[in-house]
C-alpha cells in the first residue's frame, strides 16, 4: 500500500484466500479473497489501533484494540459491536481454538476466555506479577502466555492459577517477549533485545539460542517446524531494516535468509 510508516501488527488465514489483516488507524482491517494479491478494507470499522484479528469464515471476524474494547462482526464487516473487556487497558492478543472458544491477554497482566465466540468475556484471573502480556499460545489444555521480562506463564484450568516458567534467575532483563511457538515439550521465545530462548523440557530449564545481537534489535515473529528443526524469526536489527533469519538445526546455527526483497521497515508478523 501506500501508507508508509504505519504498522501491520497481524496476518490470519482462514484458509488459502480468506485472510485478514490489522493494525495502525490508517489500516484498521483489511480482508483478501485471492490469498493476498489484493487486499480490501473493512472501513467501517471506527478509528483505531487494532493489534490482532481472527476470523471463522468471511461473516464473522473479531479484532483487539486500545481500552479494553474488542470488535466484532457478523455479516462481514458491514456492522461492527464493540465489546467492553473488563479492562481499561491495550489489549494485544487473541488466540481462538474454535469458532466459539478463544482466549484474549493484554497490559498489567490482563487475561481471559470467551465460549460465546467473543460474545463474552469472562473467568480466569491475570496473570502474576501485573506484566504485559503480547502472546498466546494454547496446546490442548495448556495455555501460555508470554510479556514483559523473563516471565512466560502456563495454565491448565483456563488461567484459574499459573505456573510461571522463569527464563533467566539472574535478574537479567531479556525484554518484552513478543512471539512464542510450543510444540510438545519444545517453547521458543524471541522478542525485543535480540534475544532468542528454548526450552526442551516445557520450560524447566532454557538455554539461550541467539544472545542480543544488538541492543536495538528485536524479534517479533516466529515459525517452527518440530519435524526438521527449522526456526524462521522475522523482525529487524537496529538499523530498522527487516530481516529473517533461520535456523536448520533447531537454533544451534542461524544464517539469514537468501531472499533478494529489500525489506526497508520492520516485519512485525508472518504466518505459515
Amino acid at each position: 500500500g501506500t501508507n508508509s510508516g504505519k504498522n501491520i501488527y497481524s496476518i490470519y488465514f482462514v484458509n488459502s484466500n480468506l485472510g485478514f489483516i490489522s493494525g495502525h488507524t490508517a489500516y484498521k482491517a483489511h480482508q483478501t479473497t485471492d490469498g493476498g494479491n489484493s487486499w480490501t478494507q473493512l472501513s467501517n470499522l471506527p478509528d483505531g489501533t487494532y493489534n490482532d484479528v481472527y476470523a471463522s469464515d468471511a461473516l464473522n471476524i473479531i479484532t483487539c484494540s486500545t481500552l479494553g474494547l474488542i470488535y466484532k462482526t457478523t455479516d462481514g464487516g458491514n456492522n461492527w459491536t464493540p465489546i467492553q473487556v473488563p479492562t481499561l487497558q491495550t489489549l494485544y492478543d487473541i488466540e481462538f481454538t474454535s469458532p466459539t472458544n478463544g482466549y484474549v491477554c493484554g497490559g498489567a497482566g490482563f487475561f481471559k476466555m470467551t465460549t460465546d465466540g467473543g460474545a463474552t468475556w469472562t473467568g480466569g484471573t491475570n496473570t502474576p506479577a501485573g506484566m504485559t502480556n503480547y502472546k498466546i499460545k494454547v496446546i490442548n489444555n495448556e495455555v501460555y502466555v508470554a510479556g514483559n521480562d523473563t516471565m512466560i506463564f502456563k495454565t491448565t484450568d483456563n488461567g484459574s492459577s499459573w505456573t510461571n516458567l522463569q527464563m533467566t534467575t539472574d535478574g537479567s532483563m531479556i525484554g518484552a517477549s513478543y512471539c512464542m511457538d510450543v510444540v510438545g515439550a519444545n517453547i521458543v521465545v524471541a522478542g525485543i533485545r535480540g534475544y532468542i530462548y528454548k526450552s526442551v523440557n516445557s520450560g524447566s530449564d532454557w538455554d539461550v539460542l541467539l544472545d542480543r545481537e544488538t541492543d536495538g534489535s528485536f524479534f517479533r515473529s516466529f515459525y517452527v517446524e518440530n519435524s526438521t528443526g527449522k526456526i524462521i524469526v522475522a523482525g529487524r536489527w537496529a538499523d530498522a531494516i527487516g530481516t529473517i533469519i533461520i535456523s536448520d538445526d533447531g537454533g544451534e546455527n542461524w544464517y539469514a535468509s537468501s531472499q533478494t526483497i529489500s525489506f526497508d521497515n520492520r516485519l512485525l508478523r508472518m504466518k505459515m
